[in-house]
């Protein structure tokens, strides 16, 4: 309905003077029940869905932006207008055509209550009406097109029509394709999706040699094989997972494998982000945003992890209303294989510039480079974690480690020479992760100090708290 608004405004416009006409009993008829089922809609909290609506450079920023428009304008319909007006370019004055144009550019651009999916709604009359003009202008091409002039002008013209034909034509081979793809996936066991974030768009398609093996083309064998389907022979898809919430986290194969072998209704979404490789505080994200596929007594999904991108950790949960408020960060080593896990930030899951701008785990590797430099020498200071320092870095172990002493925060109070004084803090896990049964939490120093008092603290106070200074470094 709100997709049709222009071209209801352009027919009304159009017939002004017959206005009496539109109060016609076949309309009043026909409007007094579609009132009804709208008010019903409006009234029922369908249009609830948790998203804030807005204009996409609000959240995404204006370069960002720009960059998506120029590649969706130019693909998805601004090549095949432009063949349309070479073609017809009387099109230019149907009020229907102008309407349908200035849709398809404005409300991409508008962010809805319901996401994407709405906009993917309100286009589609002014996608019909596209392949309308294409349809007509293809089969009748000789409407509207006049030539006038000397016979030079006349050629001209006649290569520019031409020219948009083929144009045309093109277009709607290209576009034909993605309806075949579709097919194939329906009726193929070896072709399946596979998403990659990019901007504000999605990627390609991939085609895979293994077979379904007879289960539903929404569930992959490896989600069937991790909720012990006997029917699936995958080796290796068993086991104990990283870390148990309301889904168990697997990963098997270079993939995030999320079960719950007793889903509900409430289990509606699972997320992932998959940090870049820099750790600067404006490293950027790839999403995925995935619904639980049933199977069996229970559901799950799979998510591949982007080798492209040399990822070294995933950060995955739920918040509601999409099933229960739970989160973590797995790290991984070169080979994408589980090495540890970690409580992520707070802003793992937001979306936009505060999103780009969440703070990067370190990664295994740094927290091992900081574990084997720290435990070469006494601490510095023993409490609940033990507190490693020299001129360059603040090192805290707790060994042996659980999940839970992760909940805290840490805090730095730092006298510098001169008696100047800086407070630091940070969460456990933009600096640090659990691994082999070992609490590492590393942070390097911005400047040389004189004294550091750190700890940890929640809400009720402050935990535990150590008073430190460093120690030279050792000689190599």
């Amino acid at each position: 309905a709100f997709g049709l608004l222009p071209f209801v405004a352009i027919l009304v416009w159009e017939n002004r003077h017959r206005l009496a006409a539109l109060g016609s009993w076949s309309n009043l008829c026909l409007a007094v029940p579609l009132v009804g089922v709208l008010a019903f809609y409006l009234s029922s909290g369908a249009t609830d869905f948790g998203y804030l609506p807005g204009w996409l450079w609000e959240g995404a920023g204006w370069r960002r932006t720009l960059r998506w428009a120029i590649r969706f304008y130019v693909f998805e319909f601004l090549a095949l207008v432009l063949f349309l007006l070479l073609l017809r370019p009387r099109l230019m004055r149907n009020g229907l055509f102008v309407a349908m144009f200035a849709t398809l550019l404005l409300l991409p651009l508008y962010r809805h209550h319901a996401g994407p999916e709405m906009t993917m709604k309100g286009v589609l009359p002014a996608l019909v009406l596209l392949a309308w003009f294409c349809a007509r202008t293809l089969l009748a091409p000789e409407n509207g097109m006049h030539w006038g002039g000397p016979e030079h002008a006349r050629g001209l013209r006649r290569n520019v029509r031409r020219v948009g034909f083929c144009g045309v034509v093109c277009c709607l081979v290209i576009v034909a394709t993605g309806v075949l793809l579709q097919i194939a996936i329906a009726t193929r066991d070896d072709v399946t999706f596979s998403f990659a974030a990019s901007g504000l768009t999605t990627a390609t398609i991939t085609w895979t040699a293994s077979p379904r093996r007879n289960l539903a083309p929404e569930v992959p064998p490896l989600l069937a094989a991790v909720l012990r389907d006997p029917a699936v022979e995958a080796p290796g898809a068993a086991g104990e997972p990283v870390f148990r919430a309301d889904f168990d986290v697997h990963v098997r194969k270079k993939n995030l494998v999320l079960v719950n072998h007793r889903c509900d209704r409430d289990d509606r979404l699972l997320r992932v982000r998959f940090p870049g490789p820099d750790t600067n505080a404006r490293t950027h994200f790839d999403r995925f945003d995935t619904a639980p596929r049933w199977h069996g007594g229970g559901c799950g999904a799979v998510v591949g992890l982007p080798g492209w991108r040399h990822a070294h950790s995933a950060r995955v949960g739920q918040t509601p209303p999409d099933g229960g408020d739970w989160a973590v960060e797995v790290l991984f080593d070169e080979s994408g294989e589980a090495v540890g896990v970690s409580r992520p930030p707070d802003c793992a899951f937001n979306y936009g510039e505060s999103a780009r701008a969440c703070p990067a785990n370190p990664g295994i590797a740094a927290l091992r480079g900081a574990y084997e430099r720290a435990r070469s020498r006494p601490p510095a200071a023993q409490s609940r974690f033990d507190v490693y320092i020299d001129d360059e870095w603040i090192t805290h172990v707790r060994e042996p480690c659980v999940f839970d002493d992760m909940e805290a925060r840490f805090f730095l109070h730092l006298l510098r020479d001169g008696g100047r004084f800086d407070n630091r803090d940070f969460a456990f896990g933009e600096r640090g992760a659990l691994f082999d049964g070992k609490c590492v939490a590393v942070l390097r120093l911005p400047y040389p100090v004189r004294e550091v008092r750190t700890g940890q603290f929640s809400a009720s106070g402050e935990i535990w708290s150590a008073t430190v200074r460093p120690m030279p470094r050792p000689l190599p």
